[in-house]
Parts: structure tokens; sequence; C-alpha cells
């Protein structure tokens, strides 16, 4: 089935980032491009009950030095938590229905 919808960030869309939909029998996601994301019926989602995370990670930075390891700051995650690693959000992907789910997180 496809999903598409829209996620704000603090009542703006969501420049960039990613959104994830998992069930114990499916996992689907996408980008989020100027606060819109869609997932077209070729890698849609089977109908389900699916836990939401949202990421949006700023652009890591280099820091001065060697390569390795240490040498790359992983990035600033600009979501709260409770919409990626605490997430308990929730929706319905059902057979025949619109599935658009919108997505305000303040």
């Amino acid at each position: 089935m496809p999903v598409s919808g829209k996620v704000k960030l603090r009542g703006q869309p969501l420049p960039f980032g990613t959104i994830d939909f998992q069930s114990t029998r499916a996992i689907g996601g996408g980008p989020i491009r100027g606060g819109v994301y869609e997932i077209s019926g070729d890698h849609g989602l089977p109908p389900g009950v699916y836990q939401v995370t949202i990421s949006s990670v700023k652009s890591p930075t280099v820091k001065p030095g060697p390569p390795g390891p240490d040498a790359k700051d992983a990035g600033e995650e600009l979501i709260p938590a409770e919409f990626n690693v605490k997430c308990d959000k929730t929706v319905e992907v059902k057979r025949g229905a619109q599935n658009h789910f919108d997505f305000d997180i303040p």
C-alpha cells in the first residue's frame, strides 16, 4: 500500500530526515524532503499496525587531526527522543484507504 504524509518540526515543515514504519511482519520507510514523505505502492507497506520513527540528523562536523574513527562527530539529532529512540507512535495501514499520516513534532 502506498503511504504518504507531512512532517512538521515546531510548526515548520521538516527540511530533511527519514521516516520508518516497523511492524512484526514488515519494515519500510523513506526520506523526508521539505516536510513531505511518500512511499510508492511498489515499495509500500502491507496492511497492519506500524510503529513510526522519525529522524533528522544535522550534518556531522569534521574535527581537526588525522583521519580515523574520532575524526567525525556523529551529528546532532534534531528530533526529540519520543519520536525516534523512545517512540510509541503507531499508525494503521489499511487496504483501500488513503494511508496519509501527518506528524507534528513539538
